[in-house]
């Protein structure tokens, strides 16, 4: 359940923040995710936006952050590699 008290704004963001920048340096989703990112700092606000809405309520984006072929660019079998990441 969504819930202000659950984190802060500031919390999302550097977490975002955190979790692209081990992608970008990440030899198996780096050079899938970087070529599609093509104004970091709009796409890091996106994604702490999307990651708002479920966290803290917020309902700041809604839908996909992406267009479906960039967001399913990450093949399942490498997906385990994220974890960690950040």
């Amino acid at each position: 359940m969504p819930s202000a008290d659950l984190c802060t704004e500031e919390e999302i963001i550097q977490l975002v923040n955190r979790f692209y920048a081990g992608v970008r340096k990440h030899e198996v989703p780096g050079p899938i995710v970087n070529p599609h990112v093509k104004d970091r700092d709009t796409h890091l606000s996106t994604m702490g936006d999307f990651w708002s809405s479920p966290l803290r309520g917020s309902a700041r984006l809604r839908g996909a952050p992406m267009p479906m072929p960039e967001h399913t660019a990450l093949p399942s079998r490498n997906a385990d590699k994220l974890v960690g990441v950040a």
